[in-house]
């Protein structure tokens, strides 16, 4: 064999191997893993002690309320949406857990009942415009977001004082704040078993599945006698109440509103859901590989606070991080399903025609 004609078939030959092995149904999950090693590796060498066990349970008890607020951007992805607001949700659940159980005294299943009827509230008014009255995804939830973000600012102006000079006790609400069971902190565990839940939901249950197949192809689901409309509406309730329950976490940890609370978060839930793998145009996606990425992100951003990047860079970063994630996954589609059209097509059409003569 020549030199030329071995150069020739090199490329043809790792094509052959490495096909089937990126078909393969497990590599929507490798792949995420793969960067969050990495990143995990790369911290360990950088920062002395960082997976130390005072560090690790640090880490998990911060990790709760971005990865419910990963999850609530999740929910409304796997439908064939995307709800931008999340991150303004969750400063207002923020707020409301600390208003309603500090400031009012009310009982602490009271608190939490009203900060998760707002987030539901909101969410209602999200899925009522996108999914009955048809308005765009993106347009909607960017208003929502822009109203939200508005009216926090001006309660966290007026009652900033009032929240600060209120001391907020209780065995439930310091439990969620930092408290440990078995050595693994409260809000995590809560966080597993909403998880748990969630993709049993996917997976498991008529809804889930309907939800599913309404982001892959709405049309089809219409067909297959599934109320599109309803779907999408209480995907938007979920993903609001989702966001809710991170702020209220947030709320029983920090015990302080803050002007920045919030800020940014569906940029990084949004980089979640892509470095896990999940499609942005729905239909496919878990839980599992969701979560997966919103550990990679909180895991970075932690690690640049900790070394002393300042904020814009690490901003700037992570919406480089998102912008290179996003490419990844539209060409990782691409290639899938080309892959997947050509293993269809006749053998017949693979053969060249026969001669006239």
């Amino acid at each position: 064999m020549t030199q030329l004609q071995e150069r020739v078939l090199r490329p043809s030959l790792l094509k052959a191997v490495a096909d089937p092995i990126l078909q393969r149904q497990w590599m929507d999950t490798a792949v995420p893993v793969m960067v969050l090693v990495a990143v995990s590796i790369a911290l360990a060498a950088t920062i002395p002690d960082y997976f130390g066990a005072a560090n690790v349970q640090q880490i998990l008890r911060g990790f709760a309320p971005p990865a419910f607020v990963a999850i609530a951007m999740g929910w409304v992805i796997f439908a064939g949406g995307i709800d931008l607001s999340v991150g303004a949700v969750f400063a207002v659940a923020n707020f409301v857990a600390l208003m309603t159980y500090g400031v009012l005294a009310l009982p602490f299943w009271a608190a939490l009942g009203i900060v998760l009827l707002v987030g539901a509230t909101i969410g209602a008014a999200n899925g009522l415009l996108i999914a009955y009255v048809k308005t765009r995804p993106f347009l909607t939830t960017i208003v929502m977001l822009i109203i939200l973000r508005a009216c926090y600012e001006k309660l966290v102006a007026a009652y900033t004082s009032d929240i600060a000079n209120v001391n907020m006790e209780g065995a439930v609400w310091d439990a969620l704040g930092g408290g440990r069971f078995a050595g693994i902190p409260v809000s995590f565990l809560c966080l597993l078993v909403c998880g748990v839940l969630a993709h049993l939901y996917i997976t498991r249950c008529r809804g889930g599945m309907h939800m599913m197949a309404v982001g892959s192809s709405r049309k089809a689901a219409r067909h297959a006698g599934i109320s599109v409309p309803q779907v999408i509406f209480k995907a938007y309730v979920v993903s609001a109440v989702l966001a809710s329950i991170a702020g209220f976490l947030y709320a029983a940890r920090q015990n302080s509103v803050g002007s920045g609370t919030g800020l940014n978060w569906e940029i990084n839930a949004l980089s979640a859901v892509v470095l896990g793998g999940n499609s942005l145009a729905g239909g496919r996606g878990s839980i599992a590989r969701t979560l997966i990425g919103a550990l990679t992100i909180f895991l970075l951003v932690n690690g640049l606070v900790q070394i002393g990047v300042h904020g814009s860079l690490t901003s700037t970063l992570v919406g480089g991080i998102l912008l290179c994630a996003v490419g990844f996954n539209v060409q990782w589609v691409k290639h899938r399903s080309q892959r997947a059209r050509q293993r269809a097509k006749p053998v017949a059409d693979l053969l060249p025609a026969p001669d006239a003569g």
